[in-house]
């Protein structure tokens, strides 16, 4: 599956991160693609590994996370 994303501008580039993986542990993955006027918006490059994965056994979070959203605050890009 892959669902669910949140999309922000991050200088040169759009950054999209979305809910994907198996339905049973779902993690957060991330997409780029170039941000500006001869964007097109149809060239991403999708990052090879989940940028957020679900946490250890007995954790809040070991049956998965989703839904992300991203929000920039001064120089940093936070992730909920």
């Amino acid at each position: 599956m892959a669902a669910n994303g949140s999309a922000a501008r991050l200088g040169d580039e759009l950054a999209y991160w979305y809910v994907a993986g198996p339905e049973e542990r779902p993690a957060i993955g991330l997409a780029r693609s170039p941000a500006g006027g001869n964007s097109d918006l149809a060239n991403w490059r999708k990052e090879p590994q989940p940028v957020l994965r679900p946490g250890p056994y007995q954790s809040w979070d070991e049956w998965g996370v989703g839904d992300p959203y991203g929000i920039r605050g001064g120089s940093y890009q936070h992730l909920y």
